[in-house]
């Protein structure tokens, strides 16, 4: 694929012809001359993942314009290099698409009515730019993402964020008695979002993730209901910026998405120059595992929290241990022994280990300890010889991830790090989320390491 690294291909997927009945579809099913397709691309092809961004860069505009003007003149396109010029996802490109995208582009929807996009399972998908923007949430990552975007759009949330641990961080920005309660959100209750549409006058968007994790059946069994799933990276694979770039252009808020990515570019560009100028003979080995589990479970490629220490450049104790094999990160159990066995054979220096609560304050405080004391007590003399830290995942993944970049910087990278104010950058995300009238850096309890100097431990409780 043109403008990035790596070797993107599509891969073409004959399909047995059917009808598919898919509200917003995770599964885009196109009807064209060599029969019904299903297009899947093996990587996200550049941050805003919506077809018609032709120079693949952030934005939809003249600039895509004259590139898919020059495109169309040569006398072979390749589409597995250029499918992002289909605007109209035809699976030809030419002169059809430039006057499709310069219809998306002057937003004359009642024209064209989708827009096609990657979503965070890499097949292209259609939605429908002509309906209500109201939304139901599945965990917190997609819900952040439509509160920085537009907090007055969400309806509905699942029963993680209106009873569970994440209540308290959000009751200040959403009036949660009055949204609606779609249950789990692995398997929410496809019913309740039917009615929520239904009251919404027959539109509904479900914005979540991956099918196979988050409501699976649902594009089938709410097919006729006005919802459309919205499945986009909110914290998958490290691809935040793409499914939330990707999230503002499909909920028209596009000058809000900019703001924030702004302020977002900002601090990772701050983080990376720092970055860039620690020597290889400072940077450690480490490995980041769940904690709150009853074993170790380490993390890998899949999640956040992986992501985010690849960005601190550090050596990656998880790839060694698992044998180039990573597993995606959840479910990769580690007993106390092969802790032992990673600093004795891999040499790993930091242990990271992640606990959740909200943004882990008041009571939170002693749990942080409890469960620091608890690993440092059943794991023995390997954390001796290892560093040790219990860390907050509520800024671990997704788009709060830049903090968790800092934080993880300050703990690893003291020095390096010294004259960074995390207190002030988390502040800032505080107030694009809308909670800041509640919680502050001061409210929190972030890091805890046994060591005074490192602790981010501000709110005992």
């Amino acid at each position: 694929m043109r403008g990035i690294d790596i070797n993107t291909k599509i891969i073409a997927v004959v399909a047995v012809v059917v009808i598919v009945a898919a509200a917003g579809g995770a599964y885009m099913l196109m009807s064209d001359s060599s029969g019904s397709k299903e297009y899947n691309t093996d990587e996200y092809p550049s941050r805003l993942m919506v077809l018609g961004n032709a120079n693949l860069d952030d934005y939809l505009d003249e600039r895509d314009v004259a590139y898919l003007e020059n495109i169309i003149k040569q006398e072979k396109i390749d589409y597995d290099n250029y499918f992002m010029c289909d605007a109209n996802f035809d699976k030809v490109i030419d002169e059809q698409d430039v006057d499709y995208l310069k219809k998306m582009i002057a937003e004359q929807w009642d024209d064209i009515t989708y827009a096609y996009y990657v979503n965070v399972d890499y097949k292209v998908c259609k939605f429908d730019m002509t309906t209500s923007k109201k939304c139901i949430t599945l965990i917190a990552p997609p819900l952040d993402n439509v509160l920085i975007l537009n907090s007055s759009l969400v309806v509905g949330v699942d029963n993680r964020i209106t009873t569970g641990k994440y209540a308290e961080e959000y009751n200040t920005v959403l009036d949660i008695s009055k949204l609606v309660d779609v249950g789990n959100c692995n398997d929410p209750d496809k019913e309740k979002i039917s009615q929520a549409s239904k009251d919404n006058g027959g539109e509904m968007i479900v914005v979540c993730g991956t099918q196979e994790s988050y409501g699976p059946n649902m594009e089938e069994a709410l097919a006729g209901s006005g919802v459309q799933i919205l499945r986009l990276p909110s914290w998958e694979y490290g691809a935040t910026t793409q499914g939330f770039i990707t999230l503002g252009y499909l909920l028209d808020e596009q000058d809000n998405a900019y703001k924030y990515m702004e302020w977002y570019d900002g601090v990772e560009k701050m983080v990376q120059e720092i970055i860039k100028t620690i020597p290889e003979k400072d940077r450690p080995w480490v490995a980041a595992a769940y904690a709150h589990t009853d074993s170790l479970q380490l993390l890998g490629e899949y999640t956040g929290e992986y992501a985010n220490l690849m960005k601190l450049g550090v050596k990656d104790v998880a790839e060694k241990y698992l044998n180039g094999q990573q597993t995606g990160g959840h479910g990769n159990a580690i007993s106390n022994e092969a802790v032992s066995a990673m600093v004795d054979q891999y040499g790993m220096q930091y242990l990271i280990g992640m606990v959740g609560a909200p943004f882990q304050t008041q009571g939170e405080y002693q749990a942080m300890v409890n469960t620091y004391n608890t690993w440092k007590n059943a794991i023995g003399p390997a954390l001796d010889e290892c560093e040790f830290a219990i860390c907050g995942y509520s800024f671990s993944s997704g788009v709060s991830e830049v903090l968790n970049q800092l934080i993880l910087g300050k703990y690893i990278y003291p020095d390096y790090f010294a004259d960074v104010d995390v207190e002030k950058y988390v502040n800032e995300y505080c107030q694009f989320l809308g909670i800041d009238d509640k919680w502050t850096y001061d409210s929190m309890n972030l890091l805890y390491c046994n060591d005074p100097s490192q602790d981010i431990m501000n709110n005992r409780g």
